[in-house]
């Protein structure tokens, strides 16, 4: 679980992932399709519309660093982004 956890990191959606029940790499990509396949009827039931973003985290932070930013950029960016969904609004935001 930790070395999925460490490729989901360093590889975003474009690597690959251990699959233990087939005893095999995947595609990091080909495995969240099947979780959502498989998280399908109970998302249904509970009303949940489960919404992707068209590239994650790993891939938006490359493709920032590759157009000119710097890295301490990119983490102020998920910093930020981090905030804005997931800390509730009364939450004051980081102080720099």
């Amino acid at each position: 679980m930790e070395e999925n956890l460490w490729r989901a990191i360093r590889h975003g959606l474009d690597g690959r992932m251990i699959d233990f029940d087939r005893r095999e790499e995947v595609p990091t990509a080909a495995a969240i399709e099947r979780l959502v396949a498989w998280t399908e009827p109970a998302r249904t039931e509970l009303g949940i519309d489960l919404v992707l973003p068209e590239r994650n985290g790993t891939q938006r932070s490359r493709d920032a660093i590759a157009a000119g930013a710097t890295i301490q950029d990119v983490y102020r960016a998920a910093v930020e982004e981090t905030w804005r969904t997931y800390v509730p609004q009364a939450a004051p935001a980081p102080a720099e």
